[in-house]
């Protein structure tokens, strides 16, 4: 038997080569003439014997692989890196906010909370109200109202899509005009699926960084940690004099972006932004380094000292896309037959590229945007496809973002002509 144990690891052999060693050790030992072929019942027995050790061996390997973060998976990996106060953050599921979403009610109506409604054509994505909803008026009304979905992972509703009622309430009726009793007009905020073990891993080395050193990093981590907070950057300029981005020397500029639509209440509000900056207990910021941003907010530290912090609410944005899929033999009939559905399918390709890699100075390169449609099945070419910051795209180039800016696509901005 030789595996072993060394500062270099732990070595273990195959089966091949366990049960070979045991074949030798009878020859050696008992009869160097002894059949030990797999089909002799003594053969079998050593089979089953090399069969078992090896089971034993890959244990061992498990338990040893499960000792190192860089290794570690699954529980194994949970229990790591719960010695640190780090934790698999759990499944969450897309919502809208009630000034993306609205309910028609007949005069006086309530409805209660766990009203279900579903994307059209697409019953299985079901959202619900998160909240009693009431019309106080006389006549029936549209009802801002908050919706999450049923099940957690990235649910999508895209704009204008959550129109079927799932499960019909006395008094939630079709608005006459509109002919449908529920509407959104903003895309669904997408939920995330459980947190996966490499996605973890980073997550855990920056949260490390929260007890030392205060760093970028270090305060990003407090940001990203926030409820409800889509994604944070912090620019850092360590010298004497302020940069080329307007950053002060000596100083942190936190980027954030909840989310928020347009003229919308912010979802993470600026103290718990100031809060996580200044890090709590973990002293997110080390004394000496100024948190600088175009908005400012007093807070109060545990020892009574009174900070100013700074940090920067993104300027979002809006990028509106116009993509011609017109001409004779651009996309497949037999699965968008006369083009139904697809319209959708490339609205949901350009939201999901958008979430997924579109961040702080991130600019929106034209050709990736035309990549984005070609992937959606189905589409074998297009006539044209034109973009820009306003509601008349015209531009085939790349749309510039600044470092204190973000682009998003929400699916109301995407024109598909098919």
């Amino acid at each position: 038997m030789t595996h072993y144990l060394d500062a270099t690891g732990l070595h273990t052999d195959s089966y091949e080569t366990i049960r070979g060693e045991m074949v030798d050790s009878i020859h050696t030992g008992i009869s160097p003439v002894a059949d030990l072929s797999e089909e002799t019942p003594m053969g079998a027995l050593l089979s089953q014997l090399a069969n078992r050790e090896r089971t034993v061996v890959e244990l061992a390997e498990e338990v040893y692989a499960g000792q190192y973060p860089s290794t570690a998976d699954g529980f194994q990996l949970d229990l790591i890196a719960a010695m640190t106060g780090c934790y698999r953050t759990d499944p969450t599921k897309s919502y809208l906010l009630p000034a993306e979403a609205e309910v028609y009610l007949d005069a006086g109506v309530t409805l209660p909370a766990g009203s279900v409604a579903h994307v059209d054509g697409v019953p299985a994505s079901r959202f619900v109200t998160v909240a009693d909803v009431t019309n106080p008026g006389g006549v029936g009304a549209w009802i801002a109202c908050a919706f999450e979905a049923e099940e957690t992972g990235p649910v999508q509703a895209l704009t204008g899509t959550l129109r079927t009622v799932a499960e019909p309430v006395v008094g939630w009726i079709n608005d006459p005009l509109a002919g449908y009793a529920v509407d959104n007009s903003s895309d669904a905020t997408l939920g995330q699926e459980e947190e996966t073990d490499s996605v973890y891993r980073l997550r855990r080395v920056a949260e490390l960084a929260q007890g030392g050193a205060s760093t970028a990093i270090a305060v990003q981590a407090d940001l990203s940690a926030i409820t409800g907070m889509t994604w944070s950057s912090v620019l850092e300029n360590d010298g004497d004099h302020t940069d080329a981005d307007g950053v002060p020397g000596h100083a942190l500029a936190p980027v954030v972006y909840d989310g928020t639509p347009p003229l919308g209440a912010h979802v993470v509000s600026d103290d718990t932004i100031a809060a996580a900056i200044l890090g709590g207990l973990n002293s997110g910021k080390s004394g000496g380094i100024r948190s600088w941003g175009s908005t400012a907010v007093g807070i109060t530290d545990s020892q009574g000292r009174n900070h100013e912090i700074g940090f920067t609410r993104a300027d979002v944005l809006d990028v509106y896309i116009d993509v011609d899929l017109s001409g004779a033999g651009n996309y497949d009939e037999d699965i968008y037959p006369a083009g139904a559905g697809l319209e959708d399918a490339v609205r949901a390709a350009l939201v999901a590229y958008s979430a997924a890699i579109l961040g702080r100075g991130t600019d929106v390169v034209y050709v990736k945007l035309l990549a984005v449609v070609m992937s959606v099945e189905g589409v074998i070419d297009m006539t044209s496809l034109v973009s820009d910051f306003h509601p008349a795209p015209a531009g085939v180039v790349n749309l510039v973002v600044g470092e204190f800016q973000v682009a998003t696509i929400d699916s109301g901005d995407v024109n598909v002509t098919v």
